[in-house]
């Protein structure tokens, strides 16, 4: 299943979409596991980096891009001050 998610997520890259495993999900359609692990497997393959960190129910996920560069730090934890 991996190869026909991570076919759709490069497709939707290419054209210059900045995605999380949830609009992965929606798009191919598949299971939010197989979205996040195809999308694990791309960045640790170096075929896409971390644009920036999206807050999903006070949590921050990574959205991915094709673009060069080095990955966006993620943010520190907003806990009890």
């Amino acid at each position: 299943m991996l190869p026909r998610v991570e076919s759709k997520g490069l497709e939707l890259l290419s054209s210059g979409q900045v995605i999380t495993k949830y609009e992965l999900c929606k798009a191919a359609p598949c299971h939010l596991l197989a979205a996040h692990r195809a999308l694990r497997k791309m960045h640790a393959e170096g075929a896409v980096r971390i644009k920036k960190w999206v807050l999903v129910n006070h949590q921050p996920i990574p959205a991915y891009t094709l673009e060069k560069g080095a990955d966006a730090p993620k943010p520190a934890p907003k806990g009890k001050r």
